[in-house]
């Protein structure tokens, strides 16, 4: 049986964070797990965990914790400049959700901010409104750090359906 993929297009080495554009970054701590998600603007970067919402974590301390485990990341910077976004409007599109739960995952809060300023369609998974942004050029550009990158420099990496992202959200309930 074959392995389903999503490809993650163009990635270039990383460089800097977007400074101008709403960012989302992408985790992939293996390829086969199903990747944490965050959102940024400058400096300021907010996600939801099973510990609760991380508000205003900086982008240094993310990047220390990468580095030292050497984790894969995807920097997808959007076309939505910072200038439309308030801190405010990132809030109050976390305030729905305390924490990771059977019901909502890390990209509940960024695809609610997703949808409301690209009118997103229903999408159950990451890969599928990755999907949208790139094919509405919605994505300006991708950055890479700690990956394997091939020669195309588009990655590849396996699907993942709510029974691994609950068995992902489990493994981290039972290390709380």
């Amino acid at each position: 049986m074959a392995v389903s993929c999503y490809i993650i297009y163009d990635v270039i080495p990383f460089d800097k964070i977007p400074t101008e554009y709403v960012y989302v970054v992408q985790i992939q701590k293996t390829p086969n797990a199903p990747p944490h998600l965050l959102i940024g603007i400058k400096d300021n970067l907010f996600h939801l965990k099973v510990n609760g919402v991380r508000l205003y974590d900086s982008w240094e301390h993310l990047i220390e914790i990468i580095e030292n485990k050497k984790t894969a990341i995807f920097i997808f910077t959007t076309t939505i400049p910072i200038s439309n976004i308030t801190i405010a409007n990132l809030l109050a599109i976390f305030n729905p959700y305390d924490r990771v739960s059977a019901t909502h995952s890390c990209f509940a809060p960024i695809k609610d901010f997703l949808k409301t300023h690209y009118l997103i369609p229903s999408c159950t998974y990451w890969y599928e409104c990755l999907d949208y942004l790139y094919t509405n050029n919605f994505i300006q550009s991708t950055q890479g750090l700690f990956y394997n990158i091939n020669t195309t420099n588009n990655i590849p990496l396996p699907t993942y359906d709510k029974e691994s992202i609950q068995n992902t959200i489990n493994k981290r309930l039972n290390r709380e």
